[in-house]
């Protein structure tokens, strides 16, 4: 049996050794990354990147804000242009007693390497009277275009376009009244496009303001190129999920079709020689006939968090402005010279990489100069489990508790004893996940709490309950649905979280003595439980929180990915919520943790290099990745952390101008930072968590198979346990006992 579920294990797990994997480097070591076109082995290319400073930094280092350092300082837009970085700023104090108001246009240029402060002065426009300054409207390599007011105009107020280079501004023209809300391009000829962005219309004028013609492409367009051949300008924008491309503003109707890159993080940019490029935070294509990848970001260990701007050079360099593990940088995919090589040690991590590893393998990649990570996403092969069983495959990958118990087993993951200096720093419960009789194979670097909440109606003041008391405490409710997960049909589920994947819970199966019980009246009781308050879906979404609230449905699953959650949970049952758990015959809170833990292969010739990548993603920069867009990603593992995100999620609520609200589909609520109480709660739920971890998940394809039929009414209560008792205890016979 225990043969059969390894053959099992074998096949769900797809670890395949990627043939003619792309090579990786990064600047600060001054080693390239060999990155390859997949297609046609054209290019090959070193990624370098570079820190941009603080432009806030850079603000207070100045003396702007002298006498005003009370004042708010509002960012109100900044365009990327050429290599460089505009910023235009709002210095605000509105205290009645000392108001203050002051524009500052902030420019980063890439060949100086700071940022230029300047204050914008309304003065100098037009003789003798000030105009205000309202927005950044586009910008050149040199200037950048300005939307400025006359509030004093005769006739009424007129708006106009101005131009600032640096150390003088001058009016171009007046606004069109019709392009209200618009961003300003110019081509080789100096002619000014208004580009009123989510209308799709189009104003072009010539360079003395008259206007040559206005083009409709009824899309939200996100750019313009101008052709550095032809002169023509190019619009690219969307249109419901589709990016088009229009090469004539003139014909609506005549666009190409962009389906290489997500339609709402894409940008287009020109090569010298006319050639496009698409980009988005994903990958880097050129056009042709058919579009050649020419950089996938997540297979390179650099995957920005949003990418800002792509450019192309003479030299056939790709620049982007990108944002990359909470930081602005410069990214220059640099195409290298014929014989250039890696001289990094390159340690391929085959999983797919949520946003918090892609932050915590991009900060590695761009600190160390000695190794780079690359992810390879996963791919249906036969030959997965091979590769590692022949000693081949990747250096690192993803397991569960079950598959790593039997890979340890078997000899082909390696102990990774002595990685974890001080243990009282993380949750245990998250460490526990890595851990195959007591010795540690997995490093987790993130965890999800899971947990069942109830109305206090239901569960009153307990702190947990066993199995009889839940369903007791439920059938004396006016409930009829026992817990809500997004509408799933549950009744399988109970089984397990609520009474299988208690592992001391002897009334079912006796795990240390090898008996199976499940043929006898406990077990009985909780699969026509189960059955009867099991949760059918059988209603609209809209009715959901007020089933919750209003008792028909007892409790929610609760994942727990970020504190915030919390709030969700008080929302549900109207701030009466009950943090019971699932029930335990322990007398503890079944709170349980999942974890995403690393193993290593046992076949790999790179463990230095492994255990200084394990070891940095657990230290405190590391875990607060898990925050590096001021959102948090997924619940780190190290305490300190995940208290410190409880702050973070307090201040952006302090913060936010308007109510934090989400939505999940089915249920709207505000997220206000926790309050002490609930902080309590958090931090009984992180002293009671226990690992997700249970022996019942060896049976699962058996339980699956055979509660399925009960479930439907096609066969007795007495059938199924008398079937599902006697191959359970097959099984727990070759099993052994623990």
């Amino acid at each position: 049996m225990k043969g059969h579920r390894f053959q099992a294990i074998k096949r769900m797990l797809c670890l395949l050794l990627i043939l003619g994997l792309c090579g990786s480097s990064i600047a600060c070591g001054g080693s390239p990354q060999v990155i390859s076109d997949p297609e046609e082995q054209q290019y090959q290319y070193s990624i370098q990147i570079r820190e941009i400073p603080s432009p806030d930094q850079a603000l207070y280092e100045s003396d702007i804000l002298e006498g005003h350092e009370d004042c708010q300082v509002l960012e109100r837009n900044r365009v990327y242009q050429s290599g460089s970085i505009y910023r235009f700023l709002a210095i605000v104090n509105e205290d009645e007693n000392n108001f203050y108001y002051e524009n500052v246009l902030q420019i980063f240029r890439e060949e100086t390497w700071r940022w230029e402060q300047i204050p914008l002065s309304g003065e100098g426009w037009i003789e003798e009277r000030a105009i205000s300054i309202n927005a950044l409207a586009g910008a050149t390599k040199e200037g950048a275009f300005l939307r400025l007011t006359d509030y004093y105009a005769e006739g009424g107020e007129q708006g106009f376009l101005g131009y600032f280079d640096g150390s003088e501004g001058k009016l171009l023209m007046e606004w069109p009244k019709e392009a209200e809300e618009a961003f300003v391009c110019q081509d080789q000829k100096q002619n000014i496009y208004f580009v009123d962005d989510f209308g799709g219309t189009i104003y072009a004028y010539d360079k003395n303001g008259k206007q040559l013609r206005q083009s409709s492409l009824n899309a939200y367009l996100r750019g313009g190129i101008c052709h550095p051949v032809t002169g023509a300008m190019l619009w690219y924008g969307n249109v419901d999920d589709q990016l088009r491309l229009w090469e004539d503003a003139g014909k609506p109707s005549s666009y190409e079709l962009i389906k290489v890159v997500a339609p709402y993080e894409s940008l287009i940019t020109c090569g010298p020689d006319g050639v496009l490029y698409y980009a988005d935070a994903q990958a880097v294509w050129v056009s042709g006939d058919t579009p050649r990848q020419v950089l996938n970001f997540s297979d390179s260990g650099y995957r920005p968090q949003e990418l800002h701007s792509i450019q192309l050079r003479e030299d056939g360099d790709i620049l982007c402005h990108a944002t990359l593990d909470g930081t602005l940088c410069l990214m220059t995919l640099h195409r290298l010279m014929e014989g250039e090589t890696n001289e990094q040690q390159e340690i391929l991590l085959y999983g797919y990489g949520d946003t918090f590893l892609q932050q915590i393998v991009t900060r590695f990649n761009r600190q160390n100069s000695q190794y780079h990570i690359t992810i390879q996403d996963p791919t249906e092969d036969s030959r997965a489990f091979m590769e590692i069983a022949s000693g081949k495959g990747p250096d690192l990958f993803f397991l569960s508790p079950l598959e790593a118990k039997e890979y340890a087993r078997e000899g082909y993951i390696r102990d990774m004893e002595g990685i974890i200096d001080d243990p009282s720093l993380f949750l245990n419960a998250a460490l526990e996940n890595g851990r195959v009789d007591g010795v540690t194979y997995g490093i987790p670097y993130s965890c999800t709490l899971y947990s069942l909440v109830f109305s206090q109606k239901v569960a009153g003041d307990r702190q947990s309950w066993t199995v009889e008391e839940m369903m007791k405490a439920v059938r004396e409710s006016e409930a009829k649905t026992l817990y809500w997960y997004f509408s799933q049909n549950n009744a399988y589920s109970i089984v397990l979280q609520c009474g299988l994947y208690d592992n001391e819970n002897t009334a079912y199966i006796d795990w240390k003595a090898g008996e199976s019980h499940l043929d006898e009246q406990p077990f009985m009781e909780l699969l026509k439980f189960a059955k009867e308050y099991g949760d059918n879906g059988d209603y609209d979404s809209a009715e959901v929180l007020s089933k919750l609230q209003g008792g028909e449905i007892a409790g929610l699953e609760l994942h727990l990915w970020k504190p915030g959650q919390l709030d969700y949970a008080e929302t549900c049952f109207a701030g009466k919520a009950s943090y019971v758990g699932y029930p335990t015959s322990t007398g503890k809170k079944g709170v349980y943790v999942r974890a995403d833990c690393l193993y290593v292969n046992q076949a790999t010739d790179k463990l230095e290099g492994i255990r200084e990548f394990m070891r940095f993603m657990l230290t405190k920069e590391a875990q607060n990745l898990c925050m590096a867009d001021g959102n948090g990603f997924i619940m780190p593992i190290r305490l300190n952390t995940i208290f410190d995100l409880v702050e973070q999620e307090r201040k952006k609520a302090e913060e936010a101008l308007e109510p934090l609200y989400y939505d999940d589909g089915y249920i709207v609520w505000q997220e206000d930072g926790l309050s002490q109480e609930q902080l309590g709660i958090l931090e009984e739920l992180l002293e009671q968590a226990q690992p997700y971890r249970f022996y019942a998940m060896e049976l699962e394809s058996i339980l699956e198979e055979e509660l399925e039929p009960y479930f439907s009414g096609d066969r007795s209560l007495e059938e199924t346990v008398e079937i599902l008792d006697n191959r359970v205890q097959v099984y727990l016979d070759e099993r052994g006992t623990d």
